[in-house]
């Protein structure tokens, strides 16, 4: 008999993660494509039908494989927000061929990925910021994500945003000094006169390299003791302390020990610790249930889980596929 998978998908705003899995050897192989997000596709809706018709083409080609081989799959793709999103885009997924599936939003995966019985909530701090969260019941909630709209604090847009307008204040409207001119002038090698300029051309362009910098000149800043830098990174962890609440709220979970999973490179990578600092605050002030984990794997692999889920995999058969791709 010819060899079975799964295919667990991680669309996020820059690139996408494919992995096929094999449910007899438990061999992995790992395809990167662009951008799966409709939002940033120049072409929306239609390129990425196309985008995805070209993605399953390409995973079964390259085991010379039928999507009648894949068993389940699970799609975690950004830009999935509301109902009539997920509808479109599961027509798109259907007419390749694809029948057993799920798909929700990308980060629900890092539930899958990071939390061990499949339970809990995902906080997302990336270049924008996303709260998600699955019960003991399976059933889930998001928050977040939709910018301005869900009044979203929180990713390094909003916090050098939020920097740079400091900046601002202090240039044209008397507002109070902060270090956080100095570092954006080292980080950018301007004038402080120049650094709203510098920062409008880096977002209207989309230069993740100048953004890195100036991410990392807010974090500097807090080293600094800035008093604005700091007002800037604990507003955003009351924010998303206050969106898991929200998520453990609604969700109603049931278990002694909730896992909340931080996510996203201002988490992960971020040079000052200001804002994990102030979530785990709250939540020790406010008594919740709540075990604060970091991710140790990439939400693909959350992905590949859920499609298992899907398979019908028990429990202890998930738990080695997580162990099989800890490295990929």
């Amino acid at each position: 008999m010819s060899e079975k998978y799964i295919l667990g998908v991680d669309g996020g705003g820059t690139k996408t993660h494919c992995v096929l899995y094999g449910i007899e050897d438990s061999d992995s192989y790992l395809f990167t494509f662009g951008t799966s997000n409709h939002e940033s596709l120049h072409g929306g809706y239609k390129q990425l039908e196309k985008m995805i018709e070209e993605m399953v083409s390409i995973v079964c080609a390259g085991r010379s494989i039928g999507v009648s081989d894949i068993t389940a799959s699970c799609f975690n793709l950004s830009g999935i927000d509301f109902p009539y999103q997920e509808k479109l885009i599961a027509n798109m997924i259907d007419s390749t061929g694809l029948r057993n599936f799920i798909l929700r939003n990308d980060t629900y995966a890092g539930v899958k990925a990071n939390c061990d019985d499949g339970y809990g909530i995902a906080a997302v701090n990336g270049t924008g910021c996303n709260i998600a969260g699955i019960n003991e019941k399976g059933e889930a909630i998001q928050l977040g994500g939709l910018g301005e709209i869900s009044g979203d604090i929180g990713g390094a847009h909003f916090m050098i945003k939020s920097a740079v307008g400091a900046v601002y204040d202090h240039l044209y409207r008397d507002g109070e000094k902060t270090c956080l001119s100095d570092e954006f002038s080292k980080a950018l090698g301007v004038s402080e006169k120049l650094i709203p300029e510098k920062a409008f051309q880096a977002f209207e362009k989309n230069d993740e390299n100048v953004i890195r910098k100036m991410a990392i000149a807010v974090y500097a800043a807090a080293d600094r003791n800035d008093k604005k830098a700091f007002e800037i990174l604990e507003t955003i962890g009351d924010y998303y302390a206050e969106n898991i609440f929200a998520v453990y709220n609604r969700l109603g979970f049931t278990s002694e020990t909730v896992p909340v999973a931080l996510i996203g490179t201002q988490f992960l990578k971020g040079e000052n610790p200001a804002i994990i600092n102030r979530i785990k605050a709250r939540i020790e002030g406010e008594g919740k249930p709540f075990k604060v984990v970091l991710s140790t794997s990439k939400p693909v692999v959350g992905s590949v889980i859920w499609a298992a889920e899907i398979a019908g995999f028990s429990q202890k058969e998930r738990e080695r596929i997580k162990l099989c791709l800890k490295d990929i």
